[in-house]
C-alpha cells in the first residue's frame, strides 16, 4: 500500500539528498564549478517502499481541470467561471520569499496549497492524472482534489519525469544517476540506464526513445550530453553534445530537440534532426537567470522555467512575453494546450507547490 501523504515521508532519502544532493545543487545555484562522476552499472529491479494503492491527505481545493480532466482550462473561483482573482494565492504557512504570483492580462493562476520539498517536474498522463517528482522528499507523487498519493518513494534526488510508452512513470534520479521505470500500480522501480554522471530532467523521442539531460561539471567545460535511452535495449547513447549543465527538453513539431542551459549565460537551444554538437544547433531563447524547465506551446515556439521567477512565452517569431512572474524558482513544465502547470521548486530544501496557469 502506498503510504499516506507525508512532507519527509523517506527520511534517510532526504538527509542522504542533502548531502549528497542539496548540498552539492546549492553550490550549483551560485554558479561554483564542482565534478561528479560514478561508475556505470547493470540494471536492477527494486521496490522502493510505498507502491500500491494509497490513501490521501491535505485537501487541495477544486478540481485541477473541469470538464477537461486534471490537464484541461479551469478559471477557477467566482460564479459562472469567472475568477475572484486571476493571480497564484500565497498558501498558508508558506516561506516568506513566496509572493502572490503575477499573470499576464486574461490568464488565470491556481496555486495549490498542500506544499511539496523542492518539486522538480510534473507530467500528465493520457487519462489526465497528474505527477510531480518531490526531490527534496525522494518521491513521486500523484495529484488529486483531496491531497498527494504517494506512487514511489526512497528515490535518490527525482527530477524528471514522463509518462513511458506502457503508461508507466519514466524518472530521472540525480542521485543515482539513472534512468528509472516506475510501476505506476507497486511503485517497483527498475533501473533502465545508468550514464555515469547527473542526470536533470528528460524526454520521449519521436522514435519513442527516452532522452535525458547530463552533466559531469558546474563548469564551461562543455560536457553536457543529451543521451538517448533506448527503453528496449537499454541502451544509453550520446544524441546531443557540447553543452555544459543541460536541464528540460523537449523535441517540437519538426522531431528538433530543445535543450535549456543551466550554466550561465542560460540559454535554450534547438538542434537539427538527429542531433549533434552544439556547433550545429540554434540558440532560440537566451537572457534567462538560470533555467530548469522547457516544453512546448504546440504552435512552434515554447515557454521557459526562469529562475528569475517567471515563465517566459518565447513564440515562433522568436518575440517573448512573461506569462507568469513574481514566483518562487520554477523548475520543470508541462503545457496541455489550455493549461500550463507548472513544479514551483522554490530551492533545495523549502516548500514550494504546483502551479496551473489557464485561460490561453
Amino acid at each position: 500500500m502506498r503510504a499516506p501523504n507525508s512532507t519527509f515521508s523517506n527520511p534517510l532519502p532526504f538527509f542522504f539528498l542533502f548531502f549528497l544532493g542539496a548540498a552539492n545543487a546549492c553550490t550549483k545555484e551560485q554558479s561554483s564549478a564542482a565534478s561528479q562522476s560514478s561508475t556505470g552499472g547493470a540494471s536492477t529491479s527494486s521496490t522502493l517502499g510505498g507502491g500500491g494503492n494509497s490513501s490521501t491527505s491535505s485537501n487541495m481545493g477544486g478540481a485541477p481541470g473541469g470538464s477537461g480532466g486534471a490537464g484541461g482550462s479551469d478559471a477557477g473561483g467566482g460564479a459562472g467561471g469567472t475568477p475572484q482573482n486571476p493571480n497564484c494565492a500565497i498558501p498558508a504557512g508558506a516561506p516568506p520569499n513566496i509572493l502572490e504570483g503575477k499573470v499576464a492580462p486574461g490568464l488565470v493562476c491556481t496555486r495549490f496549497p498542500t506544499p511539496l520539498v523542492a518539486p522538480r517536474d510534473v507530467t500528465i498522463a493520457p487519462n489526465g492524472n497528474v505527477y510531480a517528482t518531490e526531490m527534496g522528499g525522494g518521491r513521486i507523487v500523484q495529484w488529486t482534489p483531496n491531497g498527494y498519493l504517494t506512487i514511489a518513494e526512497g528515490l535518490i534526488a527525482p527530477i524528471g519525469l514522463r509518462v513511458a510508452p506502457d503508461g508507466n512513470l519514466l524518472v530521472a534520479e540525480e542521485g543515482f544517476h539513472t534512468v528509472a521505470k516506475i510501476d505506476i500500480d507497486t511503485g517497483q522501480r527498475t533501473v533502465i540506464a545508468d550514464v555515469g554522471h547527473n542526470v536533470t530532467y528528460l524526454t520521449l523521442g519521436p522514435d519513442g526513445a527516452a532522452y535525458v539531460s547530463s552533466f559531469q561539471e558546474l563548469a564551461n567545460t562543455q560536457k553536457g550530453i543529451v543521451y538517448r535511452v533506448n527503453l528496449s535495449t537499454q541502451v544509453a547513447s550520446p544524441f546531443a553534445t557540447g553543452l555544459n549543465v543541460p536541464e528540460g527538453l523537449f523535441f517540437d513539431e519538426q522531431n528538433r530537440l530543445h535543450v535549456a542551459e543551466w550554466l550561465l549565460p542560460s540559454a535554450v537551444y534547438r538542434y537539427t534532426p538527429g542531433g549533434g554538437d552544439i556547433t550545429t544547433a540554434s540558440q532560440v531563447g537566451s537572457g534567462y537567470q538560470n533555467i530548469y524547465g522547457v516544453t512546448s506551446d504546440t504552435k512552434s515556439g515554447f515557454f521557459a522555467a526562469d529562475h528569475a521567477g517567471k515563465i517566459v512565452h518565447v513564440h515562433s517569431d522568436g518575440t517573448s512575453t512573461d506569462v507568469l512572474t513574481n514566483i518562487g524558482r520554477p523548475g520543470g513544465l508541462w503545457f496541455t494546450g489550455t493549461a500550463l502547470w507548472i513544479a514551483e521548486f522554490v530551492d533545495f530544501g523549502q516548500t514550494g507547490s504546483l502551479l496551473r496557469v489557464t485561460a490561453f
